[in-house]
């Protein structure tokens, strides 16, 4: 069900690893955004912070979190 999500994420996320910083900028706004209406605050903050460390290092950090994804959506969670 979410399969076909995770594949065009991922993709999407591969599409804009070259320009990582402005995109990490637009998503963090966009999380942001969603904060102030679902109380994501605290993890906004923890998430983006994961993510600066691993900015550096985009394509392995990509690898990595899209396995868990997959992982995750096979187990139904997602």
């Amino acid at each position: 069900m979410s399969h076909g999500f995770h594949e065009t994420w991922c993709a999407d996320l591969q599409l804009k690893a070259v320009t990582w910083t402005g995109f990490h900028e637009t998503w963090c706004a966009d999380l942001q955004l969603k904060a102030a209406r679902a109380a994501w605050t605290g993890f906004h903050e923890t998430w983006c912070a994961d993510l600066q460390l691993k900015a550096a290092t985009w394509t392995g950090f990509h690898e990595t979190w899209c396995a868990p994804m997959f992982i995750v959506q096979m187990n139904g969670v997602i």
